[in-house]
């Protein structure tokens, strides 16, 4: 009793303890705070906010902001110590605002809402009530920028806060609202209430930086703003000197606008380097590195650029011939703003006129300007140049010479390669203007429409029989004449088939062409011009080059192939174009064969063709005829070469040997068969009366669209001759249009091979192409031609099927066995073998008491050609007692009577039936009945045995129970 009683305590204790293990734990320590929750109590101590719900079911886990727990999003944000002054703040997606509670220290002062001691708690509860919970992300945007101090919230109105927030909201819309966040572990407290995730905030300073950027000389880049930009300045920011002087580990670009001015960037806290890693249009590229200290406010940082400009110490020159005084040239010179290729509609900036000096040459400087306005000039006083484009026009000539009415341009251009630079990155091409002197000029002209020849053409020119081209500098069509300098052997017109010399001596002057312009006719007439203190022009025009294309093909298909028969005629059609009317031409062709590159040949020697003809056209075509012995040039691919020739000269030619239009093929047809029977397949027959045969020919090199014959001649393989069948030779033809270059036709042939068994049959095909013989196909060997007619034979041997002797003992029922050998079958093929038995003596068919036929047949499939069966009959010896009995077979396919065995003389077929022996009677023996194994009296003993044990072991057992 007493242990029950200890054992049931003992079990109280437990369940009580049990109990006491999920009691809450109140922590009374004056250091200790508390937050309540959804009504629960929640400890905090300095640094973190410990929070565990839960425990039993999920353990102690690290969440982020997002975090799915019991199938919940939670946004939370919490610190230490609400009332210490930082916010202890917890959003639950789905709760009210109303269920949460924020309490003094230790619970003991319990502040309802609208009482809240901390401004920003108070503010975001107004926030809340005010946009009624329906947008939680900005509320928590909000609530963390108020924690790291960059939203700030007053003791206004809600109203107030909640357009103060939008504002900044609107602006960094795209900022990480956790940045600066660290995230605290879990700790374990026994509480029950809401899952909290603790982080602290730490307060990131960030300030904004831009840069303004201006001109160090406004008063030259004010003149010129389509040459002077400040916007597309590009400044790089750095967090190390190095870095931007390297280049390297790029934080931010900043892009100037048209004002100078710059984007802004918001940055950490700290110092920043900034270099400018792309200048605007006009300016040099500012290499200084500019440290910035942005740790106390926003900064602007103001830089200034230097423009590029060009000193133009020689602005223009003058030139001719040596030793001509060109002093005394006026100019016009126009600025524009920009880069120009054409002023004509524009109006200059500034105009001012200059005269050259002794060297044909001024420069833009006080001493060589006569009027206009006042020169460009930098801070130190330096005439420049500003970017832009220069036009110069001649306004007096010097004495002896015409005035130049040609405009030049000229540009200041802001690009770092430099011809000629009087500061870093500007580039000035200088003019020169050249004095005019006496010009011939050659225009080179198509004959017929007269327009001008747009190629190149090539000269020599001839002044009293000696070369003139000698003495001539230049290129490209146009050439000035030195007396004592020149290295052309010959002068080429430009592109457009003109040829401008200048400065040519007086005199007389023969122009002989060299070279004519691509597809024209070089003229071989020789022109005369007289210069004489005066521009001359030589029209000289040439005849269009005709050209020739051509296509080959049959004269009879139209088409590129030819069977190899004896006589193919090709014909070549030449289609001409830029033929002089009325004008007499001959065309020449020749054929090539293509493989070798060589002229093909017949028995008379090269084959060729022409024709003379008038040209009524300037396009037309003319047709060559060819005629070749193709049997002789199977397989080869002809390419017909061509001449065009007027008055015997040669005009043009088309010799292109890979030109498939100029090139036919002879064929080299090609034939192969496949002889079987057209239902199974077969290879090999039985020789059962009518069978279809087929033979598949196989085609190749065929010109496709034209027709042919097919002959077939079926041979006999033993005889090598053609198989005659009712004193007929075997043969059949088909006739076809082949559809492909290769392909298969199909030559049906029905014969009678009952009277054929056991030859061999070959099928020989001829192909024929306009009843001539173009390929045949004749191996005698040939298995694929081939069909075999089978010969089956049957030889029997009957005995009696116990002893195998031709005598049998007449049992009641005797068994014949007929062991029959076959010979000539087609493995694979079912087979039936039929067998009766017939008395020799009187030739009749031996029959049961039923006055039934005693017959035998066995079905099989040999898997040789050749082999043996047995066929077996069971008989009543009392009906055939001192019989001879002959067995008859007869061998069946399908049904079908092959081969029957039947000679009633044949001693194998025949076995005989001996007579009965008479037996003598003798005493009856009496038959004593002892027990056997198996009678049904030896089984009731044994039995009976069995059942009395089986009871006295029953009646044992039960007397000792």
């Amino acid at each position: 009793m007493t242990n029950k009683l200890i054992k049931k305590v003992f079990s109280l204790l437990i369940i009580v303890t049990m109990l006491i293990g999920f009691l809450p734990i109140k922590n009374t320590s004056a250091s200790q705070e508390y937050f309540y929750v959804n009504n629960s109590k929640v400890n905090a101590h300095t640094g973190t906010v410990l929070v565990n719900t839960r425990l039993s079911k999920h353990g102690n886990l690290v969440h982020r902001i997002g975090d799915k727990i019991q199938g919940t999003t939670y946004y939370q944000i919490a610190s230490n110590g609400a009332m210490t002054g930082k916010p202890f703040i917890c959003i639950e997606v789905g709760t009210q605002f109303s269920s949460y509670k924020t309490y003094g220290k230790n619970g003991s002062k319990y502040i309802r809402n609208g009482e809240y001691k901390n401004d920003k708690i108070r503010a975001f509860i107004s926030y809340m009530n005010y946009k009624g919970m329906h947008n939680l992300p900005t509320l928590m945007q909000m609530s963390v920028w108020a924690l790291l101090g960059q939203v700030k919230l007053d003791n206004g109105q809600a109203n107030d806060i909640v357009s103060e927030f939008e504002k900044k909201f609107a602006k960094n819309s795209n900022s990480n609202i956790f940045k600066g966040a660290k995230l605290y572990q879990y700790q374990d407290i026994a509480h029950d209430g809401q899952r909290l995730i603790s982080y602290d905030y730490e307060k990131i300073e960030e300030y904004d930086l831009d840069i303004q950027k201006e001109s160090d000389q406004r008063n030259i880049t004010d003149l010129a703003k389509s040459s002077y930009k400040l916007d597309e300045a590009k400044y790089g920011i750095f967090e190390t000197k190095d870095n931007a002087l390297k280049n390297t580990n790029v934080l931010a670009v900043l892009t100037t606008d048209k004002s100078g001015k710059t984007n802004k960037i918001r940055l950490k806290s700290g110092k920043y380097f900034v270099k400018e890693i792309s200048a605007p249009l006009g300016f040099k590229l500012d290499k200084n590195v500019y440290t910035v200290d942005l740790t106390k406010d926003n900064v602007t940082l103001k830089l200034k650029d230097s423009p590029k400009y060009n000193l133009l110490s020689i602005m223009l020159k003058k030139t001719n011939e040596k030793g001509i005084n060109l002093e005394g040239a006026e100019f016009k010179v126009n600025y524009y703003d920009g880069i120009y290729e054409d002023v004509s509609k524009l109006k200059p900036l500034k105009t001012w006129i200059f005269k050259t000096d002794k060297n044909g040459q001024f420069g833009f400087e006080e001493k060589f300007k006569i009027g206009g306005d006042e020169l460009i000039k930098d801070a130190e006083g330096k005439s420049i140049g500003l970017i832009g484009t220069y036009e110069f026009i001649e306004t007096k000539a010097p004495n002896g010479f015409k005035l130049n009415h040609q405009k030049v341009l000229s540009h200041v251009k802001d690009d770092g390669n430099r011809t000629y630079t009087g500061d870093e990155g500007t580039i000035y091409n200088i003019p020169k203007v050249v004095n005019e002197r006496q010009e011939l000029i050659i225009n080179k002209i198509d004959y017929k429409n007269g327009l001008n020849i747009k190629d190149t053409t090539s000269f020599k020119i001839f002044n009293n029989g000696n070369d003139v081209s000698m003495h001539l500098i230049g290129d490209n069509g146009k050439y000035i004449y030195s007396e004592n300098k020149g290295n052309k052997s010959e002068i080429k017109t430009d592109k457009f088939g003109n040829l401008f010399i200048k400065g040519l001596p007086n005199g007389k002057y023969e122009v002989l062409e060299t070279k004519a312009p691509h597809n024209y006719i070089k003229t071989d007439e020789k022109f005369t011009v007289v210069m004489a203190n005066n521009d001359e022009r030589l029209v000289i025009s040439n005849e269009a080059k005709p050209s020739i294309s051509t296509k080959a093909f049959d004269n009879s298909t139209l088409k590129k192939s030819h069977m190899p028969t004896e006589l193919v005629e090709i014909r070549d059609r030449v289609e001409y174009n830029n033929l002089l009317y009325g004008k007499n031409y001959t065309i020449k062709g020749e054929l090539i064969d293509k493989a070798t590159g060589t002229p093909l040949q017949d028995s008379k020697g090269k084959i060729t063709s022409q024709k003379t003809f008038i040209a009524k056209k300037e396009k037309g075509f003319i047709d060559l005829i060819f005629k070749i012995p193709a049997n002789k040039l199977r397989g080869k691919e002809i390419v017909v070469f061509e001449e065009l020739y007027k008055d015997e000269k040669l005009l043009t030619s088309h010799k292109d040997i890979n030109d498939q239009n100029q090139t036919t093929k002879v064929e080299n047809p090609s034939i192969s068969t496949q002889f079987i029977e057209k239902t199974s397949k077969d290879k090999i027959l039985n020789p059962i009366g009518k069978v279809d045969l087929i033979d598949i020919v196989k085609f190749n090199n065929l010109v496709v669209g034209e027709q042919y014959k097919l002959k077939l001649t079926i041979m006999d393989k033993e005889t090598k001759k053609t198989l005659i069948v009712n004193d007929k030779k075997v043969e059949q033809e088909v006739k076809f249009t082949a559809n492909t270059k290769s392909g298969n036709v199909e030559v049906p042939l029905q014969l009678n091979v009952s009277k054929i068994a056991g030859k061999t049959l070959i099928a020989f095909e001829e192909l024929y192409y306009k009843d001539e013989l173009i390929a045949f196909h004749k191996d005698i060997n040939d298995k694929n031609q081939t069909i075999e007619i089978s010969n089956p034979t049957l030889k029997t041997n009957a005995v009696d099927d116990i002893s195998g002797n031709k005598e049998i003992i007449p049992e009641k029922m005797i068994t014949i066995k007929d062991e029959i050998s076959y010979d000539g079958l087609i493995v694979g093929k079912k087979y039936t073998i039929k067998g009766k038995l017939m008395d020799k003596e009187n030739k009749a068919v031996i029959k049961d008491k039923n006055d039934k036929e005693i017959l035998s047949e066995i079905t099989f499939v040999p898997k040789t050609t050749k082999g043996k069966i047995d066929l077996k009959f069971t008989v009543d010896s009392s009906l055939v007692i001192g019989k001879e009995i002959v067995v008859f077979e007869d061998l069946y396919i399908e049904n079908t009577l092959l081969v029957s065995h039947s000679d009633i003389n044949d001693k194998d077929q025949t076995v005989k039936i001996k007579e009965k022996e008479k037996i003598k009677e003798t005493p009856k023996t009496i038959q004593h009945n002892n027990p056997r194994t198996g009678d049904a009296g030896i089984i009731g003993f044994v039995s009976l045995i069995l059942m009395s044990i089986f009871m006295f072991l029953i009646i044992r057992k039960s007397k000792k129970i």
